[in-house]
């Protein structure tokens, strides 16, 4: 989370604002060959957040639609085209956020300087926005790299590119 610069230490809190509490999940992930993964995941307590700092829709991440996904893969198995799946590890850290957020230190953090607090630089797990702060992020990324939004449904991008078409389906 560090190299990530996830966070950004200070000893103080701005007037009016308020600091989250963490929460560490364990996990014990078994691989296929018996080998055991011991997991860590750091966890805001977002339902602590203030219902009046944010609008319920401010919270919405598209979802895409089923009809979408169907037509995709009818047009890949029409034409013969490669399909591939992929998984964003650790997704939500690498999304920007748009306001103020602060925890507490997390339990077991050890921190120089008499530093209380974390303003976060980029969405952790249990924020109550951070689905939407991935989707703006995914979503500058892509278009960045010349991808369109379907007018139809705004999780499928494409590209043409020298006659060939590559699909994003979120």
């Amino acid at each position: 989370m560090e190299r990530n610069k996830t966070w950004t230490l200070c000893n103080f809190l701005p007037e009016g604002e308020k600091a989250l509490f963490t929460k560490w999940v364990f996990k014990i992930k078994s691989l296929e060959n018996g080998e055991q993964l011991h997991k860590a995941r750091l966890v805001a307590r977002g339902f602590e957040q203030e219902e009046n700092c944010f609008d319920i829709f401010d919270v919405y991440a598209p979802v895409t639609k089923l009809n979408t996904f169907r037509v995709l893969i009818a047009v890949a198995a029409k034409f013969d085209l490669e399909i591939t799946q992929m998984d964003v590890c650790s997704a939500f850290l690498y999304s920007e956020i748009g306001e103020e957020v602060y925890l507490k230190i997390p339990e077991g953090l050890k921190v120089k300087d008499g530093n209380k607090y974390c303003k976060l630089n980029k969405a952790i797990y249990g924020l109550k926005k951070a689905p939407k702060y991935w989707n703006e992020t995914l979503d500058r990324v892509l278009c960045a790299e010349g991808y369109m939004k379907s007018r139809f449904d705004s999780c499928l991008y494409y590209k043409c590119k020298d006659g060939k078409r590559n699909y994003i389906l979120v």
